[in-house]
């Protein structure tokens, strides 16, 4: 049996048996973006952000592919390894007759291979941090600003571990928008138990 509960501490973890579960996490996280993109205004001026934390093989490419596909991105989503970063752009159609369709883009950054926090800063992807566009980042531990600092604060970050059973994923909200998606993932993901974190 599915169980589900959220509380203000705005952190939840969840049971992933199996990799359907991690893609419907994806799929439900790829809804609340969506939702959170075509309602607020501060996301669409300024974006959101969702860090992908764990070890090797926990699934962050797959959740991040599961929530692009989501929002519309079709065809091959390619992870970003090598590359670094893999651009998309999804039309998300209008919910409300008033309102106009919205491009979004979306960035899918893997920063794995940085041995040097500062390679960030001479990538140049500091403009695509402040744009206003929806942001996957895995292995952000791995780039630090200018400063030194982490990278801009993400409004979601998600650390995927894997256990006995397959593997949890604890998603932390770190800014209002962030809460008001996290909010949204109460409906139980495939064979996934979801718990306050």
């Amino acid at each position: 049996m599915t169980t589900h509960s959220f509380d203000a501490r705005a952190s939840i973890a969840i049971e992933l048996p199996d990799e359907a579960a991690t893609i419907a996490l994806g799929a439900a996280l790829g809804g609340a973006v969506e939702d959170a993109f075509e309602s607020s205004i501060p996301v669409r001026q300024s974006g959101f952000t969702i860090h992908l934390c764990g070890d090797l093989g926990t699934g962050k490419t797959t959740l991040a592919r599961a929530l692009l596909r989501r929002l519309g991105v079709t065809g091959h989503i390619k992870s970003p390894t090598y590359t670094l970063v893999e651009p998309y752009v999804v039309n998300l159609t209008k919910k409300v007759e008033s309102r106009q369709d919205l491009s979004l883009y979306c960035y899918h950054f893997d920063f794995y291979r940085f041995e040097d926090p500062q390679e960030w800063l001479a990538a140049g992807f500091r403009d695509l941090f402040s744009d206003a566009a929806l942001r996957l980042v895995e292995w952000p531990e791995n780039a630090r600003s200018e400063s030194g600092d982490p990278l801009p604060r993400p409004d979601l970050c998600i650390t995927l571990i894997n256990n006995d059973v397959g593997r949890r994923a604890t998603i932390e909200a770190l800014s209002a928008e962030g809460r008001t998606c996290l909010s949204q993932i109460r409906a139980p993901i495939g064979g996934a138990s979801l718990r306050a974190g």
